[in-house]
């Protein structure tokens, strides 16, 4: 690999890591609307699009991140154990985000939330399989391997329950915040680390 191309996969893994960070910013205005929209009558509908809206960024965000880790895990340590499983996910955050821009786009009040829940517990469960797959990465991931994982299954546990999803929140928050600084410091520490 030339040093321009290198240079250009690690400045990509920082943004990834920064995106993977404001991504887990987005989460927390979600969780504060989150509390309104479930009292929400006609003149409360902005906050609902602004709530679509937290769930399309997110996601969109969400792709980008794990594409970029991807390729960060098969050029660095040629681990492709969970390239298939990464496609499923950003598949599924794609169906989310399809999901909820033609709800805020057509105004039809939830009537494809049915498909953004198909498309929740589908992440959460491959985000399971995912996380215990990583585990077979040779690499410790600047000491965050593990941390990433066991955040990514708690959040994804508990977000398969639904009723206690909720609670996912802050493992979810925390596991993007360290997928954040892994991809942030494979741009800065020694490629053999």
């Amino acid at each position: 690999m030339t040093e321009e191309v290198m240079g250009a996969s690690r400045s990509r893994y920082s943004l990834a890591g920064w995106l993977s960070i404001l991504h887990a910013m987005v989460v927390l205005p979600k969780v504060g609307v989150d509390f309104f929209v479930e009292t929400l009558t006609g003149s409360g509908y902005d906050i609902l699009r602004l709530y679509m809206g937290f769930h399309v960024v997110g996601a969109l965000l969400g792709i980008y991140v794990l594409k970029t880790f991807r390729r960060m895990l098969n050029e660095r340590y040629g681990f492709h154990a969970v390239d298939k499983l990464i496609s499923a996910l950003m598949l599924c955050y794609l169906g989310s985000a399809l999901a909820w821009a033609v709800d805020l786009g057509l105004g039809s009040d939830y009537s494809v939330i049915d498909a953004v829940y198909i498309f929740w517990i589908m992440s959460a469960a491959l985000s399971v399989v995912y996380a215990f797959k990583l585990l077979s990465l040779d690499n410790r991931l600047f000491g965050l391997l593990k941390p990433y994982v066991y955040t990514t299954i708690a959040s994804s546990a508990l977000g398969l329950t639904v009723v206690i999803g909720e609670f996912a929140t802050p493992f979810s928050m925390a596991s993007l915040v360290i997928l954040g600084i892994i991809l942030i410091r494979a741009e800065s520490e020694d490629e053999y680390l």
